[in-house]
Order: structure tokens, then sequence, then C-alpha cells
């Protein structure tokens, strides 16, 4: 069985594709808003990580050594940037109409709350201060989770930005999963091959 070490800000997207392909693994997420302490993130991470073949479901960007940290343990990186190109691939966010956008996932906006006022402890003011270089708030609909009109027009309120929606699938996500699954399990037969 092959260990995932993911963000709990995929959790929806990961765990409906690990019931779609019927997967054997074995899932550990940890908590979203340890990216806003990068150093905590990576001492907890490196704290899952005890075999060879494990797949880390975090983006290439999500602290600064977690390259160096998945060499050393033999794990397997997800193979995205962060968690907008987990889901939307490396060329949407990179198109000029979306330069200038913030993203949030089903994950981002499901935790909203918690990491924009309670762990950066963001104020609209500071929100709006934080967010002033972006032109829109763009939410990725996978379909996954339900979307309230007013919990959109809170956020809109509170970052100030107008709120689009963005639908897609999970092809993408689903293609480096498989992906990271197949090298996660060679690794595990054949360490440092």
């Amino acid at each position: 069985m092959i260990k995932m070490l993911c963000c709990s800000i995929v959790k929806r997207e990961i765990d409906f594709l690990v019931r779609k392909h019927g997967l054997d693994v074995d899932l550990k997420y940890i908590d979203c808003a340890l990216h806003v302490y990068p150093d905590r993130l990576s001492t907890e991470i490196k704290a899952h990580l005890n075999e060879p073949g494990q797949v880390i479901v975090y983006g290439n960007k999500c602290f600064t050594d977690i390259e160096q940290v998945a060499e050393a343990s033999q794990a397997v990186l997800i193979g995205a940037e962060n968690c907008v190109e987990m889901v939307l691939g490396p060329e949407i966010s990179g198109q000029d109409q979306y330069r200038k956008s913030f993203f949030l996932t089903a994950g981002w906006f499901e935790n909203w709350d918690k990491i924009v006022k309670k762990t950066l402890q963001w104020d609209r003011v500071s929100a709006r201060l934080n967010f002033g270089c972006c032109d829109q708030m763009l939410i990725i609909d996978t379909g996954l989770i339900d979307m309230p009109e007013l919990d959109i027009l809170e956020i809109f309120d509170y970052s100030g930005l107008p709120v689009v929606c963005y639908e897609t699938g999970l092809d993408y996500l689903e293609g480096l999963l498989l992906s990271a699954l197949k090298k996660a399990t060679l690794e595990s037969k054949f360490p440092g091959a």
C-alpha cells in the first residue's frame, strides 16, 4: 500500500479520485493552515516520511526545500507548483487574462475563514491591502462542493475583489496522481533506482 501525504486543501479532490479508481492507498492529510508557517510545514512533512515510495501531494513551491525533502526521503512529488496548478494545469494560471487573479480551489473556498481570518488574522482592510494587486478572485469549481452564493458574496465583500467561478474537471490532477503513484510503486520496490 502506497502512503500519500497530502495537503488538506485538496482533500475533496484526492478523496474523489481515490474512490473513482479504487486506489489502495494510505492517506494522511496535513492541515492546510500550515502553509502560513513554511518551517512548521516542512517539519510536519518530514515527520511523516518514513519509507521510500511515498507520494507527497504538495506543490513544489509550498515551501522552499520540498524537493530536497522528497529526494532525501525517496518520496515522489505530485509534480505541480501549487494546488491551483494541480487542478487547472500550468497553462491556465499563466494566461494573460488570469495573471492578476487570485485563485481559490474548493479547499481554499471551504477554508477561507480558517486561513484568511483566523490563521493570517486579516481583517477586511488587511485582506483588501493584501489582495490589492489582484483584479479578481477566481474560484475553481470542480463540482465537488456546494458554493452558496452567500459565501461567494462574503469573499467578495471581504477581499474587495469581483468573484468569478471557473468550472473545470479533475483530468489534470488525475493524470498527475496516477503518474506519481506509478513512480512511487517503483520507488518502493526498487529504492534509489
